[in-house]
């Protein structure tokens, strides 16, 4: 028989409590910006040669389209050369780098543009952090110490290029939205529903823990099932459009993104390697991106249909060598959790720094039977699954690092916490 929890009620916090909040709210913006930004500092170089002109192209698939994008107004030619139409990327973050490219001009200050806008979104994450934590918990000193973790961590791996640098931002957004929204509204579920489109046109594997963030306050919060149906509703006219565009220009339906099939067939092959890196000779000869055959194929079969046969062709791989493909998906369990590589070496120590001190937290929500510790665990539990099966990359560990912290937090807040208790009062 399970035992009975205590639901966990939220005191309100004191005027003076809310004022010393805010304080530190700004002061972890600030330092988490200048952290960001130093932290991309060493590629201040290589990014402004990337970001300079349209004549370069770079194999970064965000920028290609964004220099697409910027040049002649077509969502196309993710992998450095002239290949059509696409949706290798979501909507959201190449528009956002083509607006860059389009509002500075020369290659210095657009890197330094493309880092400031990086380093701002990473300060805002950390910022977040303690109100989440106060809306969930019930103490923002569990968020702070996360954020004051992060700090002194370097645990990020902070890609102004990729999508990564802001969907950690966009799902803490989202969730703190979530435990602040009023159910019985069908306004703000509207303005919810709309938020969530909008980040699964950011990155649609975001889909997984913000649904089951979702999912447990609903449950929790008993939402009628008129609002939600509402939600949902704004969910699909967001994403409408991009998906009608999809099937317009690739002509089949794409919701979204179509670039899995390709992604998983690079990463399961008979010289498939688990990290990105360690797999350097199975992009050479597979990916568009580095294989100048690979893109004339694209551009002569078109995306949808090439991405289609390597999704044909990594099934039909894995089916034939399952033990290999066992063999691969363990490795990169272990490498989502505990990266190596020579890319990011401070951030891959960093990484392994926190999600040792994590492991504490975790337990000890697990024996407290904290319920507004579960909805995070299931989301680190389901959340990485789609990493498993294809290449790691240290970055694709950043946009639920957040989650790792907090339970960081939640470990450091309850040894502090257990160690007043124990000196004896005087």
């Amino acid at each position: 028989m399970e035992a009975h929890v205590a639901p966990i009620t939220i005191e309100p916090v004191p005027a003076s409590r809310r004022s010393g909040l805010k304080a530190e709210v700004l002061i972890l913006f600030v330092l988490g910006s200048l952290v960001g930004y130093f932290s991309t500092f060493d590629i201040q170089g290589p990014l402004a040669n990337r970001v300079k002109d349209w004549t370069d192209r770079p194999g970064v698939e965000p920028l290609s389209i964004a220099l697409t994008l910027a040049h002649t107004g077509r969502f196309a030619d993710p992998y450095g050369a002239p290949t059509g139409p696409s949706a290798h990327m979501g909507r959201v973050f190449p528009m956002y780098l083509a607006g860059v490219l389009l509002a500075v001009k020369s290659g210095v200050a657009r890197a330094i543009a493309l880092r400031l806008g990086a380093a701002l979104f990473h300060g805002l994450e950390l910022a977040l952090l303690p109100l989440l934590s106060a809306a969930v918990f019930g103490e923002a000193e569990i968020g702070l110490a996360a954020a004051l973790l992060a700090i002194v961590i370097p645990c990020y791996a902070i890609t102004p290029l990729w999508d990564s640098s802001l969907d950690g931002l966009a799902t803490i957004g989202f969730c703190l939205a979530v435990t602040r929204i009023d159910a019985r509204s069908r306004l703000q579920m509207a303005g919810l529903g709309a938020f969530w489109g909008l980040l699964l046109l950011l990155s649609p594997t975001l889909a997984i823990p913000t649904g089951v963030w979702a999912f447990f306050a609903a449950r929790k919060g008993r939402w009628p099932l008129g609002p939600i149906g509402l939600a949902f509703a704004m969910t699909l006219v967001v994403c409408l459009p991009w998906t009608i565009r999809n099937y317009r220009v690739l002509g089949g339906f794409v919701p979204i993104r179509d670039n899995f099939g390709l992604e998983l067939q690079v990463s399961n092959n008979d010289g498939a390697r688990p990290g990105i890196r360690q797999n350097a000779a199975s992009l050479m000869k597979f990916h568009p991106s580095r294989n100048p055959e690979q893109r004339a194929e694209v551009r002569q079969r078109g995306e949808l249909r090439y991405n289609q046969d390597k999704m044909q062709q990594a099934m039909a791989w894995i089916l034939s060598h399952p033990n290999r493909f066992a063999v691969l998906t363990f490795q990169r369990v272990i490498e989502y959790w505990f990266p190596t590589t020579v890319d990011f070496p401070v951030a891959t120590v960093g990484i392994w720094i926190v999600t040792l001190l994590s492991i504490p937290g975790m337990i000890l929500a697990a024996v407290r039977r904290d319920r507004a510790a579960s909805p995070l665990l299931w989301m680190l539990a389901l959340a990485p699954l789609v990493y498993y099966i294809v290449e790691s990359d240290p970055r694709y560990r950043t946009p639920l690092l957040w989650i790792s912290l907090l339970f960081a937090g939640y470990a450091l807040h309850a040894a502090i916490h257990w160690r007043g208790r124990s000196v004896p009062a005087r």
